[in-house]
């Protein structure tokens, strides 16, 4: 049997015999390349719906008839055209390359197609697409851009989700979160790695320098770590240390107790998620990983 949620494309043909029809949904990301301001990258709506749908991998639970399409990075972008760097598809063309795509979905024998959305200038051509599927395949098909998700209340001021709907603070926040996640499973890995060398187990963790300013990195640190983390409430804590050694060195301070008066002060994060679903998170982390790595030659 296969496992479920999976990504579509991880499947051998035999396994879609396996499928439910009747309940196995096919989630399809669609984004697109084009400017996003001077301070995000031309890929921010393929890489918001493909980070949604890789959330949505790893927190669903086991045996949910879920797949997952690859992003689909080419939109519908004639409004940013006049940008450098952005790249646009026509309607009639974006319009045939979704709906052959859900035509072959439907030749399958599944039954269920999301579009997943991460740009507002396609959502017309995601509804003529799935109503085109509904009628000329059978296919029941949904369609949402993604801000339709909801929000909690109160994490972005009125007139900012009012305006800010392009290169705005929550896509400037939603990029960011996906860096500070790139770190924290960086840093396991290379953890990891530092304790099958060492043959020593992880205690606990000590940080402090700039990256420390996010709760949300330093939390997430921790649970993928399952170590205890302290973190200095002074960012510079080591070059601070550095300096105040040097200077005891030159005899500049008459005794260790100038230094050593200092009282510590670190805030301290606990690991707080089970360890089934920071095995999911990893296990997800690595297959984006083996993703992006160019195959030996």
């Amino acid at each position: 049997m296969i496992a479920l949620p999976a990504r579509y494309a991880d499947l051998a043909w035999p396994d879609f015999a396996q499928l439910d029809p009747a309940r196995t949904v096919v989630l399809f990301p669609v984004g697109a390349i084009e400017q996003h301001g001077p301070h995000l990258p031309l890929s921010v709506d393929a890489l918001l719906v493909e980070a949604l749908a890789e959330a949505a991998l790893a927190r669903a639970e086991p045996g949910l008839p879920l797949l997952v399409l690859p992003t689909c990075p080419f939109g519908k972008s004639d409004e940013h055209r006049d940008y450098p760097g952005t790249l646009t598809l026509s309607a009639s063309t974006l319009e045939a390359l979704w709906s052959e795509i859900g035509a072959s979905v439907a030749r399958t024998g599944l039954r269920k197609l999301l579009i997943l959305n991460g740009h507002g200038g396609q959502v017309a051509t995601a509804q003529l697409v799935a109503r085109a599927l509904r009628i000329g395949h059978g296919l029941f098909v949904a369609q949402c851009l993604w801000p339709q998700l909801g929000l909690p209340d109160g994490v972005l001021p009125e007139a900012e989700l009012r305006f800010g709907i392009h290169g705005g603070a929550l896509e400037t926040a939603d990029l960011a979160r996906a860096a500070f996640e790139s770190i924290a499973f960086q840093i396991k890995d290379a953890l990891d790695a530092l304790q099958r060398d060492a043959g020593v187990p992880l205690g606990v963790l000590h940080a402090d320098g700039g990256p420390t300013a996010s709760q949300f990195l330093m939390q997430l640190t921790a649970d993928l770590t399952g170590a205890e983390l302290h973190v200095a409430t002074m960012p510079d804590c080591s070059a601070l240390g550095a300096v105040l050694a040097g200077q005891h060195g030159l005899g500049l301070h008459r005794g260790a107790e100038n230094p050593a008066s200092m009282p510590p002060a670190e805030n301290v994060y606990q690991p707080s998620r089970a360890p089934e679903a920071i095995a999911r998170l990893c296990a997800h982390w690595h297959h984006a990983v083996r993703q992006t790595l160019l195959p030996s030659t």
